[in-house]
């Protein structure tokens, strides 16, 4: 007997140091949802995805929130004007190459160079995106006040559920 207690009292230490994350029905309200999903994430708000016009509405009455966002959406812009004109580049390149191929080659690290941008652009258009995120879910948070950190216990048709809310 003192053999399975010694064995369950770790295990039940690391179950109580794990983090686990809020169940969507207990969120606050209005609170944005990050999925990771590669290469982007997709942002969910009661269930319904999300892009940056409609984040940007929501995050109109927040400062902070909403310079991000503008950011994000500045970067994405200039991702998609990257991407066009490094492809178009490419392309010229890729066609006069056998024609000239100093100037194709030229071309090629022209294009290849936006190309380059345009991901750049995407990565620092991301990184603007889960910062307004993050600013929002604390603007909201402070809003509607947050859970207080403790145990719970619940009971429902489906079964039990222990959930631990640490700070």
């Amino acid at each position: 007997m003192w053999k399975q207690l010694l064995c369950l009292l770790p295990m039940l230490l690391l179950i109580a140091s794990l983090s686990g994350q809020t169940p969507y029905h207990q969120m606050a309200q209005d609170t944005i949802i990050r999925l990771s999903d590669f290469p982007n994430s997709a942002y969910l708000l009661n269930g319904k995805k999300l892009n940056l016009s409609v984040m940007e509405w929501f995050m109109s009455d927040y400062p902070r929130p909403h310079e991000h966002i503008r950011m994000a959406i500045f970067t994405d812009q200039l991702s998609i004007l990257s991407y066009t004109f490094g492809g178009v580049f490419c392309l010229s390149g890729l066609l006069l190459r056998n024609e000239d191929q100093r100037l194709g080659d030229s071309l090629l690290r022209t294009g290849v160079i936006g190309l380059a941008g345009g991901i750049t652009f995407q990565v620092f258009s991301g990184s603007a995106q889960r910062k307004a995120v993050n600013a929002y879910n604390r603007e909201i948070r402070a809003l509607y006040g947050d859970q207080p950190p403790g145990v719970q216990l619940r009971f429902s048709e489906q079964g039990i559920t222990l959930a631990w809310a640490l700070r």
